[in-house]
């Protein structure tokens, strides 16, 4: 069974621009934290974890906000890691939950739009990545039933240095809308990819756990009906605690945050040398 240990205090953060809430029109200035976790229960010799989602922000450059705050993130990463005593990040696996796209100015929130510059960067930088869409995601002109790379993993599992990672895209709602399903057809993608016993859930819609922590109710069942004891890692709604139990998985919500996740024996084996 896997335990996460979050750190409270973030080791670094990136200021960025963020459309103020009631799309007033106008953007607010905010910072990304970049937390640190150590994990226990994985696979011998899994390699750190970086996790993300819901970096809906965009980068100030040339007087514009005109990149996407998940490109930034890539970009800087080697540096932020190597001034945090990490490893960089070609050793790692990125682990992306979803909804990585702004509008561009960062003046509205709840667009749609093309998320596919921030995956390459994100693979450029890591030894492999992992990631589903989230509700404000397109990948080109795709939504998450279309065709999409190998390290896409809607519906899938895969292996990626010893670990078993798989994923469901996008939330239950209206499936005439993007990346949304019916409960139904939500339920037999995440049994399914549950029926093939992955170390790692990477879902965006986060399961209800607890009350005063938002998310799907039906999630949360599916998860515990299958006994599932990997890891979840979700986003989509912003918990106040990051970490909790369903069942006798371990979850961990990273909605607005960047996760270094180490595993325990490499904590251990530091803490030795």
């Amino acid at each position: 069974m896997i335990d996460v240990t979050l750190q409270r205090d973030a080791y670094h953060e990136i200021p960025f621009l963020n459309a103020a809430p009631g799309n007033r029109g106008i953007a607010v200035r905010e910072r990304l934290p970049f937390l640190r976790a150590t994990v226990s229960g994985l696979p011998a010799g899994a390699p750190l974890l970086v996790a993300a989602a819901d970096l809906q922000g965009r980068m100030k450059e040339g007087g514009t906000a005109d990149s996407l705050l998940g490109c930034a993130v890539a970009d800087g990463l080697p540096k932020i890691q190597a001034a945090a005593g990490l490893p960089a990040p070609e050793t790692m696996i990125g682990l992306l939950a979803g909804d990585f796209y702004a509008e561009p100015n960062a003046t509205k929130r709840g667009g749609i739009g093309d998320v596919n510059e921030v995956w390459l960067r994100m693979r450029s930088k890591f030894m492999a990545i992992a990631g589903v869409l989230g509700n404000h995601d397109l990948f080109g002109a795709s939504s998450c039933a279309s065709r999409l790379p190998d390290d896409f993993v809607d519906g899938a599992v895969r292996e990626l240095a010893g670990l078993r990672i798989g994923g469901v895209s996008g939330i239950i709602g209206d499936p005439a809308r993007p990346n949304r399903r019916s409960a139904d057809e939500y339920a037999e993608m995440l049994l399914r990819v549950l029926d093939q016993r992955p170390d790692i859930l990477l879902l965006h819609a986060a399961p209800h756990i607890v009350s005063g922590s938002a998310g799907e109710a039906l999630i949360a069942e599916w998860i515990q009906a299958t006994d599932f004891d990997g890891l979840v890692v979700c986003g989509h709604i912003r918990w106040r605690e990051r970490v909790h139990r369903c069942g006798r998985a371990a979850v961990l919500n990273v909605n607005g945050a960047v996760v270094t996740l180490v595993p325990s024996s490499q904590t251990q084996a530091s803490a030795t040398a």
